[in-house]
């Protein structure tokens, strides 16, 4: 998976995500997968790896406010 591969550039990302439920990790890469546009996936992959640095779970609706 995409993914995997940026997070290990991002040693903190990784832990986070590593402590995530299977739930949790599923909605990440799911909602990067569903994307049709190669460019969105992108854009998913880095909104992704910069919440999860931030020990951020996934968004479940709109734009979440960041504490």
């Amino acid at each position: 998976e995409d993914l995997l591969e940026c997070l290990k550039d991002e040693p903190k990302a990784l832990r986070y995500f590593e402590t995530l439920t299977e739930s949790g990790r599923k909605q990440y890469l799911d909602w990067i997968g569903s994307s049709g546009m190669e460019s969105t996936r992108i854009e998913r992959m880095a909104e992704a790896v910069n919440r999860l640095a931030k020990g951020l779970p996934f968004k479940t609706s709109g734009k979440q406010k960041e504490k």
